[in-house]
């Protein structure tokens, strides 16, 4: 799943490609979010233990530095900087990729899985660990821990110190955040996927085999308002892995059978059916140093004798794009061709294959970009 955070468009997934990313990894790529340029990739993992994961980045503040927290599919946690995706520091969770999304509550991440735990030969567990370290925090950052809880796929949500986490199996547990102890566990089925989602003073919840529900939590217990089993033609349960999401007066929820959205007498918040939204600007720069400089593209494929233009993007220590520093300079590292001092390259166009980099300095900062001719 894609995440906005500023100017940024971050996703992250399985992939091999050529030159340093060549071997399978996980890797979080981030783009401009109006061109698709890629700005920066990050490839913080090792070899992934299952190719097909779904962990979501979280972009949240941690020790006062904007970190990208995800889960990977060689089952650690990584926090990367939000300025260039170097990593922070990282916490191994299971001996098989990460599915749930993290979520962060302050210097805590909160986390689970369902798979072969790293230090023992139990299944499952739920963590609590504070972020604030760097390089291999595992073993020193924990703050409370559930073994044997399952919960692979879907993710925990947070509300008022209190985590609201479906399992494997649908069952729904409330859990102080603070200390990890279970404060009550409600069924809502049988098999748990999605993940469940507080509005409104109650959680909307759904599970495999067809069942959207309505839940009121409390401090003891919870009661469930509605709880829908949905069908597709000739009677069959529509199967339904996705969580629910909140917008404009509404909830929409999507099954195997179609596209739902629920609202109080028809309430809509939002603009007018049709009316497309504007196209956002681009933001003017922040005022501040430099702590960090991208060449964009930061991977381009391109023609021989085409041409592409280059542009300096600088951020600085808070992950907010400032003006770049002056005088940048652009050099060629292994390919024949020419570049301006403005940052346009074109290729030898009598070298029908060649492959490297372009590094740009400016302000004493350094970046690359990978090209491919």
């Amino acid at each position: 799943t894609p995440v906005v955070e500023g100017d940024l468009l971050l996703i992250a997934f399985v992939t091999a490609g050529w030159g340093d990313q060549a071997p399978p990894r996980q890797r979080v790529f981030a783009f401009d979010k109006r061109t698709g340029e890629v700005v920066w990739v990050a490839t913080p993992g090792g070899f992934p233990k299952d190719m097909n994961t779904q962990s979501t980045p979280v972009v949240a503040t941690i020790a006062g530095r904007r970190t990208v927290v995800n889960g990977n599919a060689d089952g650690t946690i990584y926090g990367l900087d939000l300025r260039d995706g170097s990593t922070l520091w990282s916490f191994r969770l299971s001996k098989r990729g990460i599915n749930s999304t993290p979520v962060v509550n302050g210097d805590v991440v909160h986390v689970s899985h369902s798979e072969e735990n790293v230090d023992t030969a139990d299944m499952g567990r739920m963590v609590a660990f504070r972020a604030t370290g760097s390089g291999d925090i595992t073993g020193s950052a924990e703050v409370w821990r559930i073994n044997e809880f399952a919960a692979g796929f879907p993710s925990p949500v947070l509300h008022e110190g209190t985590l609201y986490q479906v399992d494997n199996s649908a069952n729904l547990f409330a859990i102080d955040a603070a200390t990890g102890a279970v404060r009550w566990e409600h069924s809502v089925g049988t098999v748990g996927k999605g993940s469940a989602v507080w509005a409104d003073g109650k959680l909307y919840v759904t599970e495999v085999n067809g069942h959207f529900g309505i839940l009121k939590p409390s401090a003891d217990g919870c009661v469930t308002l509605d709880m829908e089993e949905l069908e597709v033609a000739g009677g069959r349960y529509a199967e339904v892995y996705g969580s629910t999401a909140v917008a404009y007066g509404r909830v929409y929820f999507t099954t195997e059978g179609g596209l739902y959205a629920i609202a109080k007498d028809g309430r809509y918040d939002g603009p007018e059916a049709g009316k497309a939204a504007a196209e956002g600007k681009r933001s003017k720069p922040g005022k501040g140093d430099a702590s960090a400089i991208q060449a964009v593209p930061a991977d381009i494929a391109i023609a021989p004798g085409e041409s592409i233009s280059l542009r300096v993007r600088a951020v600085g220590a808070n992950a907010v794009p400032v003006t770049p520093p002056k005088g940048a300079t652009w050099a060629l590292d292994g390919l024949k061709g020419e570049i301006t001092k403005d940052g346009t390259f074109t290729p030898d166009a009598e070298v029908p294959f060649q492959a490297g980099t372009i590094t740009l300095t400016a302000g004493g900062l350094t970046a690359s970009s990978r090209v491919r001719v």
